[in-house]
């Protein structure tokens, strides 16, 4: 059981630029709990991954192909396809 003392002294031991495995001895805890009560800990995140939106036109590219497959076809010639139609 951890105790409000040992992860006080462990945060402070940090912020003196303790490094975690060693602050966590200081404080007498292990390093995984250490890790855990650690403010600087990186929780793994159990959603989606990230899209990177680097590029937003090919973004908008890939969604019209994912959910209408048929957009645009193919034109008759290339004054079809510069000319709009209603």
């Amino acid at each position: 059981m951890t105790t409000d003392q040992q992860v006080r002294l462990l945060m402070s031991l940090i912020k003196s630029g303790l490094s975690l495995p060693a602050a966590a001895a200081k404080a007498g805890m292990s390093e995984r709990t250490a890790r855990n009560c650690s403010p600087t800990s990186e929780s793994r995140s159990l959603s989606c991954p990230q899209v990177t939106d680097d590029n937003p036109f090919s973004e908008a590219q890939f969604k019209t192909l994912k959910y209408q497959p048929g957009f645009p076809g193919r034109f008759q010639n290339i004054t079809a396809a510069i000319t709009i139609e209603p």
